[in-house]
């Protein structure tokens, strides 16, 4: 029998599958038992389809792939009763088959511990099925979001169980920070260096300041003599005819992705004023932070929870328009002293109040009741 069962939707190639709860898999101890519902393959290609057709044709086999691991998964459990079962956001998008909502009331009701985490405002994307998210809010042990707007998306009785617990990343927790400055202080003179780190969906709040952007490389360049670089790191290209700003497609791998925080200048998190983004989990700002790079990000949501305004980063309202945006990059692109000043309270902060170990902790002492 397995101790610990950890559910996501398409295991460690998700970036909330992996940085919510996968991460920490190894240092939780023997007989955790990682299941993710759809394979990375269908996960790929679902979300890299180009055209309708595709996109529906995709959907189709990762979503019949998913009901058939809730059937056999399900019965799994219901039989060996597991010690914990941790859901990662869901079991299942959308639509369940009749015979899987018997199994997964059978198999969560006969589980001794039943832990759920989301970091995103599933319930008004539709991601997760009213039935399911009845089901966790009311047989949980526990429920771990991200900040006090998703808390407040549940119902009473079951915000009196959730505990707040940031996304964060410890890939880089025992880098060198003087390395990466080095690196940093390498094209500094030259150019600015600034990284969107995100997958497709989330391109539209990159759309609304990308003009912005072009026209604040212009005046980079007039005032600074350098030139402003924008890499897109993503499953999709961000579609853009630039005029001054050097736009650097690069498609998502975890090796592209770790080259180009440890060398960028500034990490950016632009957000449209909606009920979706105000449930966004500012992962990406801890993420950029954890490698001692400062932020600039929209004050929409939890954002202005992470960065601390003028210390660590910047907070630009822009719901108006993106006028802030040319005042906050001209501050961290024009005085390498206090660049590096904010790249050091950036990583303090991390380390303060977002590091790997501290919610590695909690999760042993949620999953196992352990206490080091």
């Amino acid at each position: 029998m397995h101790d610990v069962i950890l559910y996501t939707r398409s295991g460690r190639i998700s970036p909330s599958s992996n940085y919510r709860l996968l991460q920490y898999s190894n240092d939780l101890g023997d007989g955790v038992v990682e299941r993710p519902m759809s394979p990375e393959y269908f996960y790929k290609q679902h979300a890299n389809a180009k055209t309708k057709l595709q996109k529906l044709f995709w959907y189709i086999l990762y979503y019949l792939v998913i009901q058939a691991n809730v059937t056999r998964y399900m019965i799994k459990d219901w039989r060996s009763k597991p010690d914990c079962i941790v859901i990662q956001r869901a079991l299942s998008p959308k639509l369940i088959f009749p015979w899987n909502k018997v199994l997964i009331k059978k198999a969560l009701g006969n589980c001794k511990k039943l832990i759920w985490d989301f970091d995103d405002e599933i319930f008004n994307s539709g991601e997760i099925t009213k039935f399911e998210a009845n089901l966790l809010q009311n047989k949980a042990f526990k429920i771990i979001v991200t900040s006090e707007f998703l808390r407040s998306r549940l119902s009473v009785a079951a915000q009196e169980k959730t505990e707040l617990m940031p996304t964060t990343d410890g890939e880089f927790a025992n880098e060198s920070i003087e390395e990466m400055l080095s690196l940093r202080a390498k094209s500094y003179g030259t150019k600015i260096e600034l990284l969107w780190l995100a997958t497709s969906p989330s391109l539209p709040h990159l759309n609304k300041i990308i003009d912005s952007l072009d026209e604040i490389a212009d005046t980079v360049k007039q005032e600074l003599g350098k030139e402003l670089v924008l890499h897109v790191v993503c499953n999709k290209p961000l579609e853009y005819d630039s005029k001054y700003i050097v736009l650097d497609n690069v498609f998502w791998s975890r090796k592209e992705a770790r080259r180009l925080i440890r060398c960028s200048h500034i990490g950016i998190m632009p957000l449209t004023n909606t009920i979706s983004s105000k449930g966004k989990g500012g992962f990406k700002i801890v993420q950029y932070m954890s490698a001692a790079m400062p932020a600039i990000a929209s004050a929409i949501g939890f954002n202005v929870e992470i960065i601390d305004d003028g210390i660590t980063g910047y907070l630009v309202d822009d719901i108006e328009n993106t006028d802030g945006w040319k005042d906050a990059i001209l501050n961290l692109a024009g005085d390498w002293k206090k660049y590096k000043q904010f790249c050091l309270n950036s990583r303090n902060s991390y380390n303060d109040r977002f590091s790997y170990e501290y919610n590695l902790e909690r999760w042993k002492i949620l999953i196992k009741g352990e206490q080091e």
